[in-house]
């Protein structure tokens, strides 16, 4: 099933928090929240909840304060635009956030994630996130930090959790700090075939494993 966005810029109104897809399905019976065909769809200070079995394709994200999407288990986003959001320098806020097992996050484009002193990705602010979930799929994106330092990553997981993943076919940007482009954080993660441009990458020397990157 779809369900289609019209085209526009869509501002929120003061006060107004997130657009929760309050939408679940099994695996196999997905609901897909995309751009009406041929249109083209904003969000400014609008943030998007991806619920269990829902695909989120093809809107841009700009100026939210907060986490831009929050995606649960079983969960796609892809194709989108996120960008300069401001993650209030704590909470585990940012670009995107895996806050349930089995996402698959790829083709998005995520540059200017910043904490609210305007540091990218600082003190626990990250384009992307997941924390205590694995099994997670994170590929074909670019992110770019802008060349701003001081650096919380541009893929960055919490808490040690032991979960295995795969991070591939990604460009990493100047991503560059004490957590670097990707911080696996303890997970078993197979990390492969991705490029980091004036970037670094932080293993945790807890069974990740790196290949041509």
């Amino acid at each position: 099933d779809y369900v289609y966005v019209r085209g526009g810029t869509y501002t929120a109104p003061a006060g107004f928090g997130s657009f929760n897809l309050g939408l679940h399905a099994a695996a196999e019976e997905r609901i897909t929240l995309k751009e009406f065909p041929g249109e083209t769809v904003i969000l400014n200070g609008i943030s998007i909840g991806a619920g269990s079995g829902a695909i989120v394709d093809g809107f841009e994200i700009r100026y939210y304060n907060g986490i831009a999407i929050m995606a649960e288990g079983y969960s796609t986003v892809r194709n989108m635009f996120i960008h300069h959001i401001f993650g209030g320098g704590c909470c585990n806020q940012g670009g995107i956030r895996q806050n349930g097992n089995y996402t698959d996050v790829h083709n998005n484009t995520l540059h200017d994630i910043y904490d609210m002193a305007g540091n990218w990705a600082r003190d626990n602010v990250s384009a992307i996130t997941w924390i205590d979930t694995g099994y997670h799929r994170i590929h074909d994106n670019f992110f770019s930090a802008g060349g701003v330092q001081n650096s919380q990553g541009c893929a960055k997981s919490k808490h040690g959790n032991p979960y295995p993943m795969e991070i591939y076919n990604n460009v990493f940007e100047d991503c560059k700090g004490s957590v670097g482009g990707v911080n696996t954080g303890g997970v078993h993660t197979y990390i492969h075939h991705n490029l980091f441009i004036n970037s670094n990458y932080v293993p945790d020397g807890q069974a990740t494993t790196f290949a041509q990157q």
